[in-house]
């Protein structure tokens, strides 16, 4: 059992549940990945992935989930680690320190761990372009062979966009989950009171 309060809760639970998550959504994320890289219709982007099941199995539904698991658990390792560290020390932060807190740690995570969702698509996208009997570099040798076509800047491809994507997203995450669970709890306190 971890401690109470110890760094390592948050850095534990934030791995644990972006691994969870990353492995049950992976194919509905490379459905995504398939349809928006070869702007496809559903129907044909469908018919395209029974082809793949067909010939390499289930599990090619769940390319891309090496690279995704080495964004997303970092991810959430550093956004929670670094949101409960300074939640302590600012003792209850207002809701709009939480809002920018969240914006803050949500843009440094998605920074840190962008070349991995660089090569997730990259490792997606060609898997539909390349023939079934294609076999698909490992994820080092992909982050690699992307530095050195095209620099450091090729492993940051699209910062921008995740960043404009991301900032918000855990800003507003964090500020609701705050703002519900004050919300939630001092209903269960009126309730006790009444109780009394």
């Amino acid at each position: 059992m971890l401690p109470v309060g110890s760094v390592a809760v948050p850095l534990v639970s934030g791995i644990t549940a972006r691994v969870l998550t990353v492995t049950i959504v992976s194919p509905i994320e490379f459905l995504r990945t398939k349809i928006q890289s070869e702007r496809m219709k559903y129907s044909d982007a469908f018919k395209s992935m029974s082809t793949l099941v067909k010939h390499r199995g289930y599990l090619s539904l769940w390319r891309g989930l090496v690279p995704t698991i080495l964004r997303d658990a970092p991810f959430s390792a550093i956004y929670w680690t670094i949101y409960e560290q300074l939640k302590a020390l600012r003792n209850h932060p207002k809701t709009f320190e939480i809002f920018f807190f969240g914006a803050i740690f949500g843009t440094i995570a998605a920074i840190l761990t962008l070349p991995f969702d660089v090569v997730k698509t990259h490792r997606q996208a060609e898997l539909c372009e390349k023939k079934l009997d294609f076999k698909e570099p490992h994820t080092l040798n992909l982050l690699l062979d992307l530095y050195h076509r095209g620099g450091v800047k090729s492993l940051f491809a699209g910062i921008m966009p995740r960043v404009l994507k991301i900032a918000p997203a855990c800003a507003i995450i964090i500020s609701s989950y705050e703002v519900g669970k004050i919300y939630f709890i001092g209903k269960k306190i009126k309730a006790a009171e009444t109780d009394d």
